[in-house]
């Protein structure tokens, strides 16, 4: 009796060929994103009258940083862009907030915060970012 490897040949060719799509895709996206000059780097605020602010562009449909730097124990605004889609809204459970995105940007003012790590997320809680507070 002899047995017919041709499916399994055609399972493995198939993998092969998601694989390289799903590469080409991540590595296209990462180039895509690039980055922007005029945002501080790292999402690092910046202090101006006593109170941190810091930008952060959704419009692409990411966070872009999606990490933002706080110093402690200072106030914070953080300007958060216009978007649509997926992250049309941007919420907080962490620190209550949810602002939505859709008509302009929208600032949401933070209390002076204790060191740690606070999470931010779309409406959908499918596109994610975080405040580190140091």
């Amino acid at each position: 009796m002899t047995t017919d490897n041709t499916t399994g040949r055609g399972a493995l060719r198939y993998v092969l060929v998601a694989g390289i799509i799903v590469a080409a895709f991540v590595g296209s996206y990462a180039i895509a994103r690039g980055t922007d000059s005029t945002a501080p780097a790292g999402g690092v605020a910046i202090t101006q009258g006593g109170v941190q602010r810091v930008s952060v562009d959704v419009s692409r449909g990411y966070y872009e940083p999606s990490v933002v730097t706080l110093a402690q124990g200072v106030p914070a605004e953080v300007t958060f862009s216009q978007s649509s889609g997926c992250t049309a809204q941007v919420m907080s459970n962490d620190l209550g907030f949810f602002e939505d995105l859709r008509d302009g940007p929208a600032t949401v003012a933070l209390p002076a915060l204790s060191k740690g790590e606070y999470s931010f997320s779309c409406g959908m809680a499918m596109v994610f970012g975080t405040i580190v507070v140091q």
